[in-house]
């Protein structure tokens, strides 16, 4: 499993930060007083108690910072997603981690969502942890409490487009159900959009059609089955929503490139990972 966390830090600017960018994405807390973000040479208003993500390919920096207080949390983006399957189904987590950074690297958002005083706390008491912390698993478990912690406590601090949202509702949508027979037709309803203006917004954001963004879902949720379960093909394949193993079988080896015969002998041979897992790991959120 990858490493999730790689360093935290907090502190007080009352200056410019330059324009540069990180190896890692940045999750973003501010605590209190005010800065102007420039990312991409797009400037946005950051508010006290804003939570927000920045990708590794966003130069950014900060201007007329006032007395602004904050906790950066350096991560792994890709492995974030790889883990956080319990969470992916929050239509927060989905706008933090997925829509949002698509907006704020083209310039297009203007506002972030926010957290609560109480959990704000709860990030800058984290950041301490962390900075101290040299346990690779404690600090990633740590790390991945913080996350559950704001994606289920954030909420928009204005007004958001109707595609934004409903866009990352579809996703949550297919995050909880992708076991029922979903069609394009469906979710386009659900979404109140004609079926080739809601794949054309959804591709906007997600960089794939409703339906690739499904079956990357299905194939996730099958693979951890296989790793899991000693459930044969079929029954992995009808749990996940696959209308048979043999459809099952051909879209799994185009992900994985090999059957899901040949994914389960794989994982069953490799040695056992001494990293806790974050599924069991236990999460302690602010009240």
């Amino acid at each position: 499993m990858k490493p999730l966390f790689a360093s935290a830090d907090m502190g007080l600017r009352q200056n410019t930060q330059p324009l540069h960018n990180h190896a890692y994405a940045e999750l973003y807390v501010s605590l209190s007083g005010h800065a102007v973000n420039v990312i991409n040479d797009k400037e946005s208003e950051t508010m006290p108690l804003d939570v927000y993500v920045l990708t590794r390919d966003m130069m950014h920096g900060q201007l007329q910072t006032r007395a602004y207080r904050y906790c950066i949390f350096k991560f792994d983006l890709d492995a974030l997603h790889a883990q956080a399957t319990e969470l992916m189904h929050l239509p927060t987590y989905q706008s933090l981690f997925i829509v949002e950074p698509q907006l704020r690297r083209q310039g297009a958002l203007k506002s972030n969502l926010q957290i609560d005083s109480l959990t704000a706390e709860y990030a800058a008491l984290t950041a301490q942890l962390l900075a101290q912390e040299t346990d690779r698993t404690l600090c990633d478990t740590l790390f991945y409490s913080l996350i559950s912690a704001i994606v289920h406590n954030a909420h928009p601090r204005i007004h958001q487009s109707p595609s934004y949202t409903l866009m990352a509702e579809a996703a949550s949508y297919m995050e909880t159900h992708y076991a029922e027979p979903l069609c394009l037709e469906s979710l386009s309803e659900m979404a109140h959009y004609s079926r080739r203006h809601f794949t054309r917004l959804f591709r906007m954001y997600y960089h794939m059609s409703p339906m690739e963004y499904l079956n990357q879902i299905r194939l996730r949720r099958a693979a951890t089955q296989l790793t899991d379960s000693n459930l044969n093909l079929s029954r992995i394949a009808e749990n996940c929503g696959f209308i048979n193993s043999s459809m099952f079988s051909k879209h799994f080896r185009t992900m994985y490139g090999m059957s899901p015969s040949a994914y389960r002998k794989k994982i069953q041979i490799m040695p056992p990972t001494t990293s806790m897992s974050l599924k069991s790991a236990a999460i302690i959120e602010p009240n």
